[in-house]
């Protein structure tokens, strides 16, 4: 988790709730950005992670589906491979095939 606005205390209690009430099982860290940008961070520490989750904003109000495409292509081939990204968004229904194709 990469944290800017919480303690890491605050940080590791909400992502050991979220892993409980998934009943996922995993090893964690808590990074934090200090400023830098979000896939410098995780470019400098995911590397030797089986897994990478990255959590994708939701698309703005006014965005159009190509701009929210160009984000998420910045995201995807911003990160590299060996980090094996799992992108997760949480939000109200999107079109994907519009943004991803």
């Amino acid at each position: 988790m990469i944290i800017r606005n919480r303690t890491p205390e605050e940080a590791a209690s909400v992502l050991a709730e979220f892993l409980r009430d998934a009943r996922l099982q995993a090893e964690t860290r808590i990074l934090v950005s200090d400023g830098r940008p979000f896939i410098e961070t995780i470019n400098a520490n995911a590397s030797d992670s089986a897994l990478t989750f990255i959590g994708l904003r939701a698309p703005g109000a006014d965005e159009d589906d190509a701009s929210y495409g160009a984000y998420f292509a910045a995201l995807r081939f911003g990160v590299p491979a060996a980090a094996m990204p799992v992108f997760v968004l949480a939000a109200e229904d999107i079109d994907f095939r519009r943004i991803f194709t």
